[in-house]
């Protein structure tokens, strides 16, 4: 206590500075009055002080926090009793239905990601995707086509160009085995 007199140091703030040292260490002290003067002439005790006192002052601002009174909106609702009624629920989950009905998922560098698209009206196939599909369907060789088709038009294309061109590999093939 005589190298913190100066910092006005308290009884209970010195117990708790010894507190903060053994903490510190974490281990058993062979002679405490050796290490705390050892400690002192260093100058590390102003240190351990400060640290003390910043914990109770933070102590004693979550202590005021805590005793204020709650605002009135607080108040009034009852924990058990949810802030929204059912129907702004339902209301709200339905906006978040809307808006993810339009949801794409592709991949990101620290993994999948959701992007928003606006939603668009399905697009007809075309008699001639819809024919395609039929012939390479009932040939039964469809996802064999539709993968060397793929391949070959690259990622771009669209769904009906590549079954229309797969088709045509397919007929190709065909006539040259006839």
């Amino acid at each position: 206590m005589e190298a913190l007199a100066s910092a006005g140091v308290t009884v209970d703030e010195m117990r708790e500075v010894i507190k903060e040292i053994r903490q510190a260490i974490k281990g058993k002290i062979e002679n405490p009055n050796s290490y705390f003067r050892t400690i002192a002439a260093r100058g590390d005790l102003p240190d351990y002080l400060n640290r003390v006192r910043a914990n109770a002052e933070r102590a004693a601002a979550y202590a005021v926090r805590k005793a204020q009174p709650q605002p009135a909106a607080e108040q009034a609702a009852d924990p058990d009793e949810p802030s929204v009624t059912p129907e702004e629920r339902e209301a709200a989950i339905a906006a978040i239905r809307e808006a993810l009905g339009g949801a794409h998922v592709r991949s990101g560098g620290k993994g999948p990601a959701r992007v928003l698209r606006p939603r668009q009206a399905p697009e007809e196939p075309s008699p001639a995707a819809q024919a395609a599909r039929s012939y390479l369907n009932s040939r039964g060789d469809y996802f064999e086509w539709m993968a060397v088709a793929r391949d070959k038009l690259g990622e771009t294309a669209g769904r009906d160009e590549v079954v229309i061109f797969a088709a045509e590999l397919a007929k190709e093939r065909t006539a040259l085995t006839a």
